[in-house]
C-alpha cells in the first residue's frame, strides 16, 4: 500500500497533552482461530469501534493496535489474523499465510496473549483450539515472554505477578445451555498441555456482543500493566496513523458487500489526506482490483455499492475518530 505524502500527514498527537508520571503499561494480543470474535473483544475492551469486524475469516489484515487507557494504566491492545494450527500454514494461499504468520508473531512479542475462543462451537472445534493453545504456550517459552504465574514482581508496591497467557471464551450469549461454558473451560484445563504452568488459573468467559464479562477481563488485563510510559495519549483510543484506520472501515464493508475472494485481492492507494481547517478530515482513495470485470462487482449497479461503503465508511470513521470524515472512493485496476 502506498503512503500519503509527507506533507499531507497528520499530526494526531498534536495538541501536546500533559503527561501523567509513574504510569503503567503493557502491549496485549488478542489471538484465536478464525472467527473466534476477536475484533468485536478488543473494540469491547477499548470501548470504541477501531477493529474491523465480519463474519469472513481473516477480517483483520494488519496488526491493528488499539489503547485502552483508566487513569494510569495503558493496555495497547494488538488484534491480530485468525490462527491455525501451525503445521497447516503451509497448505495456505501466499496471502492468507502471510496473514496467519504475522499472528503468531504478535503471539510471542505481546506482554500478555489472550486466547479467544468462541464457546458455542462443537468439540472438534474445542480440539483445534486447544492444539493452538498448546503452539501458542511453546510460542510464549521460545520467545522468553511468558512468565511463571508464581514470581512476585520486583516493581513498586510488590504486586503478585500472574501469567501472561489468558484463556477466554466468547460468545457466552449465544452458548446453549449454560452449563456447556464449564464443560468447555474443564474441558481446556484438561486437553491443554501445561495448562496450570503456562496459562493464567481463572477462565475468563465473556460476551463481545452484550458486554458480559468484559469489565472484568480488562480489570485483569490492567493487573497485568508494569512500569512504563504511555505509548499514546491517554484520551486516545486508536494507535494507527488516521489512515490506517480508515482503510480499517472501508475493508470492513467490503467484506460485509462482497461474499467472495475479490475483498482480499484489494489494494488501497491514497490520493490525498488532509485536515481541515475546522479539524474535519478530507480523504481520497483508490480501490485497486485485479482485473476489469472486477470494477463493476465492487462499483455495483449504478454505482449504488460504492456510494454505500463511501456513506458507511464516513459514518463509522467519523465515530472512531470522532470528528467529522469526509471521504471519496474510485475503484481501479490495479
Amino acid at each position: 500500500m502506498s503512503g500519503f505524502p509527507p506533507q499531507r500527514h497528520l499530526d494526531y498527537l498534536t495538541p501536546q497533552l500533559e503527561v501523567p508520571t509513574d504510569t503503567r503499561v503493557a502491549s496485549v494480543a488478542l489471538i484465536g482461530a478464525p472467527n473466534a470474535g476477536k475484533s468485536s473483544l478488543s473494540n469491547a475492551l477499548i470501548r470504541n469501534r477501531v477493529s474491523a469486524v465480519s463474519r469472513k475469516v481473516n477480517t483483520t489484515r494488519n496488526r491493528i493496535a488499539g489503547a485502552c487507557t483508566i487513569e494510569k494504566r495503558q493496555l495497547i491492545f494488538w488484534d491480530t489474523p485468525g490462527l491455525i494450527e501451525q503445521q497447516f500454514v503451509k497448505d495456505l494461499g501466499e496471502a492468507r499465510r502471510e496473514l496467519t504468520t504475522s499472528g503468531w508473531g504478535a503471539a510471542g512479542e505481546a506482554d500478555v496473549a489472550v486466547l479467544i475462543v468462541d464457546a458455542s462451537r462443537g468439540l472438534q472445534y474445542w480440539k483445534k483450539c486447544a492444539a493452538i493453545a498448546g503452539q501458542l504456550a511453546s510460542v510464549r517459552k521460545r520467545t522468553r515472554v511468558h512468565e511463571d504465574a508464581t514470581r512476585d514482581a520486583s516493581e513498586e508496591g510488590g504486586a503478585y505477578r500472574k501469567a501472561a497467557l489468558l484463556l477466554v471464551l466468547n460468545k457466552c450469549d449465544k452458548t446453549r445451555p449454560r452449563t456447556r461454558l464449564l464443560e468447555a473451560a474443564e474441558f481446556f484445563q484438561e486437553n491443554i498441555e501445561g495448562f496450570e504452568e503456562c496459562f493464567d488459573e481463572q477462565v475468563y468467559m465473556v460476551s463481545a456482543y452484550n458486554g458480559r464479562g468484559v469489565d472484568d477481563l480488562r480489570d485483569a488485563l490492567l493487573d497485568r500493566t508494569t512500569p512504563g510510559p504511555f505509548e499514546v495519549p491517554g484520551g486516545m483510543t486508536h494507535c494507527d496513523d488516521d489512515l490506517s484506520l480508515i482503510r480499517q472501515h472501508i475493508w470492513e464493508k467490503l467484506l460485509h458487500t462482497i461474499h467472495q475472494e475479490i475483498p482480499y485481492q484489494c489494494r488501497f492507494e491514497n490520493e490525498e489526506l488532509e485536515q481541515l481547517p475546522n479539524g474535519d478530515i478530507y480523504m481520497s482513495e483508490v480501490i485497486r482490483v485485479p482485473h476489469a470485470r472486477t470494477v463493476p462487482i465492487v462499483i455495483g449497479p449504478g454505482g449504488k455499492l460504492i456510494r454505500w461503503i463511501c456513506d458507511k465508511t464516513m459514518e463509522s470513521a467519523s465515530l472512531a475518530l470522532r470528528r467529522n470524515v469526509h471521504l471519496k472512493l474510485r475503484v481501479a485496476v490495479a
